[in-house]
């Protein structure tokens, strides 16, 4: 499939949306719930993986108390950024079910209220 397609209508999804709301989120085009790919997310999660191994082995050496916490900052960091763009760029979306609505229980069954 093409990249952030859906794969009823053939609609582009946002960036934002694909990368904030992989799990489930809805179509502009034709109101289907996605979700991105397991594939896509190894894939992106991969690849951040070894941004972040890279950066922490070219993080400069920082002599204080708090040394250690600049190349693990930089490999967070650099983790979170490098996934977050491969999967706006090779976001393969599936359709899946819509989520069933969750019965609201009545005040009175929870026994909690004033009797």
């Amino acid at each position: 499939m093409a990249i952030r397609k859906c794969p009823a209508c053939l609609t582009t999804a946002p960036m934002g949306a694909v990368v904030a709301f992989t799990n489930n989120f809805v179509c502009a085009g034709c109101g289907q719930h996605l979700a991105v790919s397991e594939a896509s997310r190894v894939l992106a999660a991969a690849l951040g993986i070894v941004a972040g191994y890279i950066a922490m082995s070219t993080a400069p050496p920082a002599y204080s108390m708090l040394g250690w916490a600049v190349p693990v900052l930089f490999a967070l960091l650099a983790y979170g950024c490098v996934s977050a763009l491969i999967l706006m760029a090779t976001a393969d979306l599936r359709l899946i079910p819509a989520p069933t609505p969750t019965p609201v229980a009545e005040a009175s069954a929870t026994h909690h209220g004033p009797h």
